[in-house]
């Protein structure tokens, strides 16, 4: 493999040329099967409804159905035949159901209440009190589950690096530091104690065994963004030279809103998950959206 820097350089970027390829390549984005947009595009909505609805049975169902549509048309096309990089993102993206399943919350986690008791003055005028609740601890579930997707990102890692001619050095090593430090600055990394503008502007709680964990998981998909990034599709493709770093792009962004969800010190501590579609389904309606339709980028690129 031979290394390149010239792929997107500031004169290119500042011309009328690039911004009319750029649209060009934006228009030529691969989808999966017809069948399986329209899947999507039904079962996001009724998995956003049920979450407002606090409907569990309906989140846990419409989120695997979303998670089905963009392994579907890979898999539909899987055969020895096949080149190792369709294999390779099939296998990214089966990888990354399983963990959606793996994050689904269970009954008592999506319904998580905070403690109820009787204080003394509480208790002559049968006024029950609530006590702040305790963070609740990370599944064993979530743990593999955030396994899952970091070995599905190395499984793209690998699957672009294999089908490109060209890597930008430069490139990549600006996207992978650029990721890392905004990671960082927003609280995903290691966050500080308290909020401030420059450290944890998220203002999460991740404690304990979780925080390596975690760190891991951006490392890798840090890389997944920056190669994506700094590759190129080959000239044979007929997919948008775009639709790597576009679907890598929305993936990364809605792990931000991921971690919010699972980390945010408001859910964890005010006790106040009584059917969680409450207060946070518009916050997850737009993560939802953005990674499944990173997916669909991802797997359409199988069906070029």
């Amino acid at each position: 493999m031979h290394t390149s820097t010239t792929l997107f350089t500031p004169e290119l970027i500042s011309s009328n040329l690039f911004r009319t390829n750029m649209l060009a390549g934006i228009s030529t984005l691969c989808l999966p099967l017809v069948s399986t947009v329209y899947l999507l595009l039904i079962s996001l909505p009724l998995l956003v409804f049920s979450e407002s609805r606090s409907f569990y049975p309906g989140s846990v169902v419409f989120k695997i159905f979303c998670s089905i549509a963009f392994v579907i048309g890979p898999l539909v096309l899987v055969s020895p035949q096949q080149s190792s990089y369709s294999l390779l993102i099939t296998s990214g993206l089966f990888l990354s159901l399983i963990g959606d399943i793996l994050l689904i919350p269970s009954r008592n986690e999506y319904y998580y209440r905070p403690h109820i008791t009787e204080s003394s003055a509480a208790i002559t005028t049968h006024i029950p009190v609530c006590e702040p609740a305790k963070p609740p601890t990370t599944s064993t579930s979530f743990k593999l589950g955030i396994l899952a997707f970091a070995c599905a990102h190395v499984a793209y890692i690998i699957a672009i690096l294999q089908e490109t001619n060209e890597l930008s050095r430069v490139q990549f090593l600006g996207t992978f530091v650029a990721t890392i430090v905004t990671t960082k600055l927003l609280g995903v990394i290691y966050p500080a104690p308290t909020t401030s503008t420059w450290s944890n502007i998220l203002g999460l709680t991740i404690v304990g065994e979780m925080r390596p964990l975690v760190f891991a998981y951006v490392i890798v998909i840090s890389a997944m963004l920056a190669v994506s990034a700094s590759t190129a599709p080959p000239s044979s493709s007929t997919c948008s030279p775009y639709q790597w770093v576009l679907g890598a792009a929305l993936f990364v962004v809605s792990d931000v809103f991921v971690a919010i969800d699972a980390f945010g010190r408001s859910d964890m501590y005010s006790g106040e998950k009584v059917g969680q579609g409450k207060r946070r389904w518009p916050r997850k309606a737009v993560g939802w959206a953005l990674y499944f339709w990173g997916q669909m980028l991802l797997a359409g690129s199988v069906q070029r």
